[in-house]
């Protein structure tokens, strides 16, 4: 099976909707984007394509990887944030065990008296 791309002849006025999507493509049809209301048919063009399916799985698979990338990249950040959390939270309950070890220390002195 093969995937067919149709070249569609474009207004002006209906490009600029598309663009800024006060409009929206849906096949061949033009609607506007609140009220779903037809606002014109596109025409074909001159040019058709055939593109095979293989270049087309060889684009998808080459935006995987790169999300995929992307996504590593995310996890070894949220990693790193992690850590630092971590340490930082390890190092203020050093100084809180310090501080109830000098605390302890004072009160048994005042008992011993």
């Amino acid at each position: 099976m093969f995937d067919i791309s149709v070249v569609f002849k474009v207004p002006a006025e209906i490009a600029e909707g598309l663009a800024n999507g006060s409009l929206e493509r849906v096949g061949g049809v033009i609607r506007d984007s609140v009220s779903k209301q037809v606002v014109a048919w596109l025409r074909e063009g001159d040019t058709i394509s055939f593109e095979p399916p293989s270049e087309i799985l060889n684009s998808q698979l080459s935006q995987l990887m790169m999300q995929g990338q992307m996504l590593m990249g995310l996890q070894v950040a949220n990693l790193a944030v992690s850590a630092v959390g971590f340490a930082m939270i390890y190092r203020k309950l050093q100084g809180i065990e310090r501080q109830l070890v000098g605390i302890d220390s004072k009160v048994t002195h005042l008992c011993s008296r």
